[in-house]
């Protein structure tokens, strides 16, 4: 044992340390009756205690987080996902949520690329675009929620992140459907309902003559989509 930096063998030797009054600091004494907190922040504590012991230990669990959960499922700009039920709130869809979404369209229409104007889901379609969206922030060195997790399985299953591209094959995939209903690509244009598709055609015809024969297109065809347009029936002569 030491004191004052001299070793001692029995406690009876040890040598108080002296007290210096004149560092010392006399304060008022408070009543033990007498709060420190106004009214207001006693409630405000009151509240806070009830919550905390109406929470359940799960919540308050840092385990019940994992890293993950909050890395790979959260979505920075998520959407609402709607219930059938009116009894049940609304909850926020996850990147997840819309992935799986985007797998069933794949299963039931053979690819990924969702319309824009996709009737069925159009929250899908949004978040569609807002992948594009992020991976073009990506490209350019800015702040973008298309971690590289994300942009793994995105690409894991063909999605296109070219949109004038996503839009191309929006109309190929709509020749495509009317392809196999009818058994032919003459589409016609005195309907109203395939007018639009009709016009396309059209035009995919003229450009695909024009890259044939060498003649500039200004990228409207490639040898790709001409490809494409080909095995599908359509025909340039």
């Amino acid at each position: 044992i030491l004191s004052h930096g001299k070793q001692v063998d029995d406690l009876k030797d040890l040598v108080p340390t002296p007290i210096d009054r004149s560092r010392m600091t006399v304060v008022s004494k408070v009543a033990p009756e007498q709060s420190l907190l106004s009214c207001s922040e006693l409630l405000h504590l009151k509240n806070l205690v009830n919550l905390l012991n109406q929470t359940p230990p799960a919540i308050l669990s840092s385990s019940a987080v994992t890293p993950s959960l909050v890395d790979e499922d959260y979505d920075d700009d998520c959407d609402t996902l709607s219930t059938t039920s009116t009894k049940m709130p609304t909850k926020t869809a996850t990147w997840k949520d819309r992935f799986e979404q985007l797998l069933t369209f794949r299963a039931i229409q053979g690819h990924v690329n969702v319309p824009y104007d996709y009737a069925e889901n159009p929250a899908l379609a949004q978040w569609v675009k807002r992948q594009r969206h992020q991976r073009k922030l990506l490209d350019e060195g800015r702040h973008s929620n298309l971690t590289p997790y994300r942009l793994e399985q995105l690409e894991s299953i063909g999605f296109c992140w070219d949109s004038r591209q996503a839009h191309w094959l929006d109309r190929f995939y709509e020749l495509q459907s009317y392809q196999e209903q009818h058994g032919h690509v003459r589409v016609s244009k005195r309907q109203d309902t395939t007018r639009s598709l009709a016009v396309w055609l059209k035009r995919q015809r003229h450009q695909g003559r024009l890259f044939l024969q060498g003649k500039p297109t200004g990228n409207n065809m490639t040898k790709e989509r001409l490809t494409m347009l080909i095995r599908l029936g359509v025909k340039f002569s």
